[in-house]
This record gives structure tokens, C-alpha cells and sequence, in this order.
């Protein structure tokens, strides 16, 4: 017969041998998640939506909400515009400049001021059919803006308001 001592050595062995492999496979999903980085999930409310440019998905990071439909609105994230700017993009606290969009004739500097339902194009206001949002760490214009007298493009929003086309004019592609 073991001695109560003989009986709980093994225990404690397998024990602290059965948590160092669980241990390091939990380090190594939480560094692996870390590393690449997953988008956050979406605030109540809010539903996922995709954007296209002329039909090709817009180029994003996966660490973030490219497109969502909050309130009959389909929101973009500016950041992910890239591939429309032929200038510059900076931001600065609530506010987002963007020099020179595609489709836009003027080279126009455009303003985005996060809480606005206006944005500036050269000092010139534009109406929003919805306000600027900072969520998800990014800042979020209203798809319809595209559609807007501001530039030559148009935007097609389908039906649920889940998903939508930026159109590019002919040549600006």
C-alpha cells in the first residue's frame, strides 16, 4: 500500500506536466492572434456590409471594420479609400483630409470632422446624409457621399443597404 505522500507525487507530476503543454498552446494562440491582428466585432446594431470599387473589393487590413450599415446607412472606413486618392490622406484628432480623390475634376482638398454631417471640399461645404463617425479605431464617411454632387462618381447601395458600388467615371479607373 502507497504512503499518502508516494500517492499524490505522481498527481502533482502529471498534473504540472498536463498544464505546461495547455499553458504553452494558450501563449502561443494569444500570440499568434496578436500578431495578425482580428477585427473587433461589431457594436450592437450595427451589420456588416461590403464595398467595392468598380466592383473589386476595397484593400484593407484585417484588423479592422471596413463597412457596416448602422441605421439605413451604409458607412465606409476613409482609411480604406487608398485605392480612390491619387494625393494625400492625414488625419489629425476628429478630423480626416483627403487630397484629391479620383473622379474628382477639381483636385479638391476634402475634409472630414468626425460628429459633422458636413465635410469641406476646398472650403466648400457638402452635405452628408449621415454624420462622420470615429468607431472601431477608424474613421467612417456615409457610402452616399459618393453619389453626392461632390464628385464625379456614383454609388450603388443595394436594397438591404448591405452592400454597395463606388463608380468611378470612365478613365479615372
Amino acid at each position: 500500500m502507497l504512503t499518502q505522500a508516494e500517492n499524490e507525487a505522481p498527481i502533482r507530476y502529471s498534473a504540472s506536466r498536463a498544464i505546461a503543454p495547455s499553458f504553452a498552446l494558450a501563449l502561443a494562440l494569444t500570440m499568434t492572434v496578436s500578431a495578425f491582428g482580428a477585427a473587433p466585432a461589431l457594436l450592437s446594431g450595427d451589420r456588416s456590409a461590403t464595398v467595392t470599387v468598380d466592383g473589386r473589393p476595397l484593400s484593407a487590413d484585417t484588423d479592422h471594420i471596413v463597412a457596416f450599415d448602422r441605421g439605413k446607412t451604409l458607412y465606409v472606413c476613409v482609411e480604406d479609400l487608398k485605392q480612390m486618392v491619387s494625393g494625400s490622406m492625414t488625419r489629425a484628432g476628429k478630423q480626416l483630409t483627403v487630397k484629391s480623390f479620383k473622379g474628382d475634376s477639381n483636385s479638391r482638398t476634402f475634409v472630414f470632422t468626425v460628429g459633422s454631417m458636413k465635410a469641406t471640399a476646398h472650403g466648400q461645404a457638402v452635405e452628408l446624409s449621415a454624420p462622420v463617425l470615429d468607431v472601431y479605431g477608424h474613421i467612417y464617411i456615409p457610402l452616399s457621399f459618393f453619389g453626392s454632387n461632390a464628385l464625379r462618381t456614383h454609388a450603388k447601395i443595394s436594397a438591404d443597404g448591405r452592400a454597395g458600388d463606388i463608380l468611378l467615371p470612365p478613365g479615372m479607373e
